[in-house]
């Protein structure tokens, strides 16, 4: 959906040096890269990391990085019957810091994985798709002055296996603001405010059983409340998803093929992620996916 025949050349290097201390349970990571567009250099782009062992089973984990990216053709030149692109944008810049700590622990048969994040991201000119001023009905993109993001994400995950039959549970949860920070008059109502349509609370979680070849998964997804207008006056309310998929692999020679059939919206749930556009109900999916090998 683009009114020309766009192209654009670009040009990168990547450099990573890397320290290792302790044995390896001390890390220290330093990257850079530059990359040129259309000729021309864009600003240099570089990030420390650093990941140290302690306790036989827990990790911790340090970032910090710039940011830098540049409009994508559909932030620019998109045309849609209800989008349009901004050849106006301005490239997204700042900082990003993060910090986790991670728990791995396997012990025979029997897996686990824990770990908690917490971030923080300054960006100026941060690119946002939303609606008009003048016509809600049609979306275009847009930078936002300075944005400040920063949270907190959860994961788990625990697995175990008995003979051919392997159990396994998924979960995350985030915890997210994103407001906007900055803006060309002091009374905009928006200063300060959440986002439109970023969930401050989301989360997922999965359960399944495996036996050779058989596959049942069970997926339960929660989305929190999220903002329709910048003034953060009118919200759409949370919903909670419920899946179930089944399949079975086959194999034959060299092709391998997965049979599968798929129960969306279980509980029958009426959600929005866009403001006055329905999704879809309680639907069935049936597919089969094939592997051709070739060696």
């Amino acid at each position: 959906n683009y009114p020309l025949n766009l192209q654009q050349n670009r040009l990168a290097i990547f450099g990573n040096y890397k320290l290792k201390f302790l044995k390896e349970r001390l890390n220290l990571s330093l990257n850079g890269r530059q990359e040129m567009i259309e000729g021309k250099a864009i600003p240099f782009i570089a990030s420390v990391g650093m990941d140290g062992w302690f306790l036989k089973m827990f990790c911790l984990k340090l970032c910090v990085a710039q940011h830098y990216r540049i409009p994508t053709f559909n932030d620019l030149y998109y045309q849609g019957y209800d989008a349009i692109g901004n050849t106006n944008l301005k490239p997204e810049n700042g900082w990003t810091e993060e910090v986790s700590i991670i728990n791995e622990y396997s012990y025979k048969k029997f897996n686990w994985y824990l770990s908690a994040t917490a971030f923080n991201r300054n960006i100026d000119n941060w690119i946002v798709w939303q609606p008009q001023a003048s016509n809600a009905n049609i979306w275009s993109t847009q930078n936002k002055l300075k944005v400040w993001s920063r949270g907190l994400e959860y994961k788990v995950a625990f697995d175990f296996t008995l003979s051919k039959l392997n159990f396994s549970l998924t979960g995350n949860y985030n915890f997210i603001f994103s407001t906007n920070q900055q803006t060309n008059d002091a009374t905009d109502p928006s200063l300060g405010k959440q986002l439109i349509y970023v969930p401050a609370q989301n989360a997922q979680g999965a359960a399944s059983i495996k036996y050779q070849g058989f596959s049942l998964c069970y997926t339960q997804s929660y989305v929190g409340y999220r903002f329709t207008t910048s003034d953060n006056t009118q919200w759409l309310n949370p919903y909670s998803l419920s899946n179930a998929a089944v399949s079975q692999e086959f194999h034959f020679k060299k092709i391998n093929y997965q049979v599968y059939a798929q129960l969306n919206n279980i509980l029958d749930v009426q959600y929005q992620i866009i403001a006055f556009t329905p999704m879809p109900g309680r639907c069935w999916q049936f597919g089969i996916k094939l592997e051709i090998i070739n060696h």
